[in-house]
């Protein structure tokens, strides 16, 4: 039996492993999201009308990008911190950019807008989803197995 002391939570979650530039990567774009998104956020909660379709609309918008905003920043953390939880960050973020994809290009179909979220999903989400798909993907990989985790004990 081994009677050393199971390691807190704060040391579990640190990845033991040295820098890597696709992580710093990871995290600068996290950084770059989070900067890009706090202003589109005011935005939209100001030009956005009210209801549309009977729904919540400005609500439903501001509340979307909320969420992509504390993605991005979970993504930043994890990565400048090397925390083990940054697959599930990035899985989260990833998930995010393609639902929001979605959505901007099949709620502004045949509306004035169509145009700009098509180039949006194509030069920005959809890029920016799979990229994160395919880190989150690698971060896995790497991470090893169970039995490479030090037991809840």
């Amino acid at each position: 039996m081994n009677a050393s002391p199971a390691p807190d939570n704060d040391q579990r979650a640190k990845v033991d492993r040295p820098r890597r530039p696709g992580v710093w990567f990871l995290g600068l774009l996290a950084t770059i999201g989070v900067i890009v998104l706090i202003p589109w956020i005011i935005d939209l909660g100001i030009t956005l009308p009210e209801t549309s379709s009977g729904g919540a609309w400005r609500l439903t918008w501001v509340g979307f990008d909320v969420f992509m905003l504390l993605a991005f920043t979970w993504v930043g953390v994890c990565a400048f911190g090397r925390n083990a939880h940054l697959v599930l960050a990035v899985t989260v973020c990833a998930t995010l950019a393609l639902v929001d994809a979605w959505f901007d290009v099949c709620l502004s179909w045949g509306t004035v807008d169509q145009v700009g979220a098509i180039a949006a999903a194509v030069l920005m989400e959809i890029p920016l989803g799979c990229y994160f798909g395919w880190t989150a993907v690698r971060l896995h990989r790497r991470a090893g197995t169970a039995a490479d985790w030090p037991a809840d004990r």
